[in-house]
């Protein structure tokens, strides 16, 4: 988890404006967590201690200390840039939001750009076939239901509070971000849940290649609701029952010099490099022959996640 003092240090400094007014609630759940209307699921930016009104409370104290002012001017100075033509990047996916939005992000790109989203189906279909070139038998659509598996994983290791579980799933900067907040709840005796998770949607919104990267981007329109419990007495200390929408796109990436493996990879439950039955270690190597596998070499990674403004948003923004 990012912590405040990162967010402030960084150049993104609207986006921690953003996360400021969403602390201890916000309008999503999922990996972030946000928790509904009501406050506070938790997940990578919801925290695991505080949360409410406590971590609103918290981040305002923080905002209106030291750095306030200069976040404040870091906000203008952005807005003046914006309104003059400047703004952020055309490569990632800021560009894309509605101004003044940023998306909150969980881990990072190989090589720390941005995954620009297609804006058309043209685009897109030429990014596919980009990867085709060099991996005839890349199938997007075998690769969404895969994914949506992975999805599940890796919720289900959060709710359960198993870094273990998602090892096979994401890339190290990603998963190491995943397992502190984990262990965050731990300490504090406390389990986000999500119950009634359901993907409504999977769609491809991002395929391409850099000539030393596969990148794809998978938005997913999920449902669910969003809580946190006290381990000892069962009580919702944040968030709440209600079944909400909430979107995010996941960013999967993978050396351009990988291929689909006929026999099955990470998404099979297979290591990529001796095809045995899958079993990761904490350092990202395989249990049986050792090799690394996480790193993208082989085969496709999780390496970062982006939550959505809204499912509208989401929805409106889906290459046509």
């Amino acid at each position: 988890m990012l912590s405040s003092l990162q967010l402030l240090a960084s150049e993104g400094s609207l986006q921690f404006a953003v996360l400021l007014g969403r602390a201890g609630g916000g309008s999503g759940g999922g990996s972030f967590g946000g928790g509904g209307s009501s406050g506070g699921g938790g997940g990578f930016f919801g925290g695991s201690s505080g949360g409410g009104v406590g971590g609103g409370a918290g981040l305002a104290v923080l905002f209106f200390g030291g750095f306030g002012m200069w976040v404040v001017f870091m906000i203008i100075r952005m807005l003046i840039r914006r309104s003059q033509g400047g703004g952020m990047s055309n490569s990632g996916v800021d560009s894309t939001l509605p101004t003044g939005m940023a998306p909150a992000a969980m881990g990072e790109t190989f090589g720390g750009g941005e995954t620009a989203r297609a804006s058309t189906a043209v685009e897109l279909t030429a990014g596919i076939d980009e990867i085709k070139t060099h991996d005839s038998a890349f199938d997007p659509d075998a690769l969404i239901t895969g994914l949506q598996a992975s999805f599940y994983v890796v919720q289900q290791g959060w709710s359960e509070r198993r870094p273990d579980l998602t090892r096979s799933v994401m890339a190290d900067a990603i998963w190491n971000a995943h397992r502190m907040q984990i262990d965050g709840y731990t300490r504090s005796k406390q389990t986000n849940l999500m119950d009634g998770l359901a993907i409504q949607y999977a769609n491809l919104v991002a395929a391409s290649c850099d000539g030393h990267h596969d990148s794809i981007v998978i938005r997913f329109f999920v449902q669910s609701a969003d809580y946190v419990t006290d381990d000892q007495t069962g009580k919702v200390v944040r968030g709440h029952k209600n079944l909400e929408p909430w979107c995010e796109d996941w960013v999967y990436q993978r050396s351009a010099r990988a291929k689909t493996n006929p026999e099955g990879g990470l998404l099979q439950r297979k290591c990529p490099n001796c095809g045995a039955p899958l079993d990761v270690e904490d350092t990202g190597a395989c249990k049986f022959c050792r090799a690394p596998i996480m790193g993208g070499d082989q085969d496709w990674v999780l390496v970062r996640i982006d939550q959505l403004p809204s499912w509208e948003w989401a929805m409106s923004n889906i290459p046509r």
